[in-house]
């Protein structure tokens, strides 16, 4: 694996200075192994998992069977110090690796191509969110759809600035931080637990990532700060370090405000504070003051942000109404817009909400046990589902390998009972009981709105419940760590992340070249032309003949491959693409943002290839038209008869 990240890198490095477009995909272009390895890389995590599931056995065994355990522990620890050294690199090399098979044209089990098609078209709502970096840039303030999620809206709008508005260097970045944080909190589980522990937690965490992380979806920001508060819960678990857990607790907190989900849990987190480091009652009023300072620290800068960079009325969470509503005359999300065809006359989303709000307290009240029953019924799915979700991730990807799921949980299973008999921490038994209370009653509301997707967030620390079911005495990855996790630097991420989050976002409109390139342009604009930017901040890709060498400059596919993955997509049901008409290849498939003041930057556009060849122009003008529209929907994208280059 070291070897191999080893190529991969120097690929990818060799491969941007001859002009590659995405130089992280070229070594699987380049070689038939690669391209094997990016066809089967969705379960290469069972790999990962089955092997650390048989160490830790071997390593009971070798305890039973009261033989030398010198080989054993002198192998464990030279694997802790490898992994030490050079995991940080391999876990990024391996996400990296994930998007990248993407990026070339590999079609795997797993993937969302609904909301990232191909990986480089974000559609639906990564879409908006998008399009809401972009216009944040240019107009100042954040359309409706992020700012349901200001801290999401605010750590994507600093991912596209520093990634210079690039959206595939935005995603690789993106990509990066989470292997990073994946390494960092399989690190922790492993010096706590042992090295084969922490291995497994970094494959099944893997697969929870790997799904999302092509995306603009908050998913993946949510999982980024779950991921980074694992350390924290592990050293306070392990330590008893109060400042350790109030940092987990912010953590979990912007995770969860950034893709709400299992919110019971914010709650369940504080009663544990109170009830692990509070002896007398000066002390559990000391701690309450703390959790609950940060928790309103966190919501405050949410609000706060929406002040700076929303209109109108406060967004944030906005969307539960439909689930509540849903809930309350017992169907999903969709059931109230379909049931009351007065919604789609409010108007704004204020309205929308506050009515359906006052409609779910009069069924609620009406017929309580409609909620009660979906309640329960949710919560039981939940349930049933979890081991596979955790096992397979949300899109269920790669096989499901029964024999070895079976291993793993039987295993850890046995492993926890001894844990819990032997190797219990104080206040072990309550965090879990109310970390696991405060998840099932979160599901109980969400699960069958694609439950599996919201409560990603939660996954990490179940997760880390599991495999502490692999815990081993004979080496830990603390034997060889030299330094611990410092809280001191977990407040400085917090704190840090806030300035970040209010100065990037400001500092990219200030610095936006919208009004020079619209002043060039305003002569070009009329009814039916949209101006764009062109360069880097275009996403998408040029389709060619499947007989055409494939360009290496600007991301290209052939046009097979793409209808695989417009047809893996989905995204004809809402407007038709390649049927019941075909552009004429060779085409570009692009998202671009909006210059024009005020308008939004939601579309993609079936281009010429010169707006792909053209990498060097700034803006363009497109004269556009309708394509394959389907009514009541969209559009979605638009056919351009003509681009012009600004001068």
């Amino acid at each position: 694996l070291l070897l191999g990240s080893g190529v991969y890198l120097i690929s990818a490095i060799h491969a941007f200075f001859i002009g590659w477009a995405l130089p992280t995909s070229a070594l699987i272009r380049w070689f038939p192994l690669a391209g094997w390895a990016a066809e089967r890389e969705p379960a290469f995590h069972y790999a990962l998992v089955s092997l650390a599931t048989l160490g830790a056995v071997a390593a009971w065994c070798s305890r039973l069977m009261l033989a030398s355990t010198s080989a054993l522990r002198r192998d464990q620890i030279l694997f802790a110090h490898f992994l030490r050294r050079w995991g940080m690199c391999l876990a990024a090399a391996l996400f990296v690796f994930s998007v990248s098979a993407i990026w070339a044209g590999h079609t795997r089990p797993g993937d969302l191509n609904w909301a990232s098609i191909a990986g480089l078209i974000p559609f639906s709502d990564a879409n908006g969110y998008l399009a809401a970096t972009h216009d944040q840039a240019k107009d100042g303030v954040w359309n409706a759809i992020s700012l349901r999620r200001p801290l999401a809206a605010a750590f994507r709008s600093s991912l596209m600035f520093f990634a210079g508005f690039w959206h595939a260097g935005a995603v690789l970045l993106l990509t990066v931080l989470l292997g990073c944080a994946a390494y960092a909190a399989a690190r922790a589980v492993g010096a706590w637990r042992g090295v084969y522990a922490g291995l497994a937690f970094f494959s099944l965490s893997y697969v929870a990532v790997r799904t999302f992380q092509p995306t603009f979806l908050t998913e993946p920001l949510g999982l980024f700060w779950a991921l980074l508060a694992i350390p924290f819960f592990v050293k306070a678990l392990r330590d008893g370090s109060l400042q350790a857990a109030l940092i987990g607790l912010g953590m979990t907190t912007v995770a969860l405000s950034m893709r709400p989900g299992s919110m019971f849990t914010i709650a369940a987190l504080c009663l544990w504070l109170v009830w692990r480091f509070g002896c007398t009652r000066l002390q559990k009023l000391r701690v309450v003051a703390y959790a609950v300072g940060i928790v309103v620290s966190v919501a405050l800068a949410g609000h706060l942000l929406q002040r700076a960079y929303g209109v109108g009325n406060d967004l944030t969470g906005s969307n539960f109404a439909y689930t509540l509503c849903g809930l309350s005359i017992g169907t999903d999300w969709s059931g109230c817009p379909n049931r009351y065809q007065e919604v789609k006359t409010l108007g704004s989303e204020r309205s929308v909400t506050d009515y359906l709000y006052r409609k779910s307290v009069e069924n609620i009240v009406a017929q309580p046990a409609v909620l009660i029953n979906r309640l329960y019924a949710s919560a039981v799915s939940f349930a049933v589902e979890l081991p596979t979700v955790l096992w397979r991730g949300y899109s269920w990807s790669g096989g499901d390998y029964p024999t070895l799921k079976l291993l793993f949980f039987c295993v850890a299973g046995i492993g926890l009972v001894h844990v819990a008999l032997f190797r219990r921490e104080s206040g072990d038994w309550v965090f879990w009981l109310l970390v696991w209370l405060s998840v099932a009653a979160s599901a109980a509301f969400v699960h069958f709105d694609d439950g599996r997707r919201v409560m990603t967030p939660s996954y990490p620390l179940l997760l880390m419940f599991f495999v502490g079911g692999l815990a081993t005495r004979v080496v830990t990855l603390q034997a060889t760590a030299k330094r611990r996790y410092s809280t001191v630097c977990g407040w400085a991420a917090l704190v840090s992340t806030a300035v970040v989050f209010f100065a990037i976002p400001l500092l990219a409109y200030k610095s936006s070249p919208a009004p020079e390139l619209m002043r060039a342009s305003a002569t070009l604009s009329k009814p039916n032309h949209h101006v764009v930017f062109g360069g880097r901040r275009v996403t998408g890709m040029l389709v060619v003949s499947d007989d055409t060498p494939l360009r290496t400059d600007v991301p290209t596919m052939t046009l097979s491959r793409f209808t695989e993955f417009v047809k893996l997509s989905n995204v004809e049901f809402y407007q038709g693409l390649l049927n019941p008409r075909a552009p004429e290849v060779p085409f570009g498939f692009i998202s671009a943002p909006r210059i024009e003041k005020g308008a939004a930057s939601d579309y993609q556009y079936i281009v010429p290839p010169e707006v792909m060849h053209r990498r060097d122009v700034g803006a363009w003008v497109f004269r556009v038209q309708q394509w394959n529209r389907k009514e009541p929907y969209g559009p979605y994208w638009f056919f351009v008869e003509q681009a012009e280059a600004v001068k």
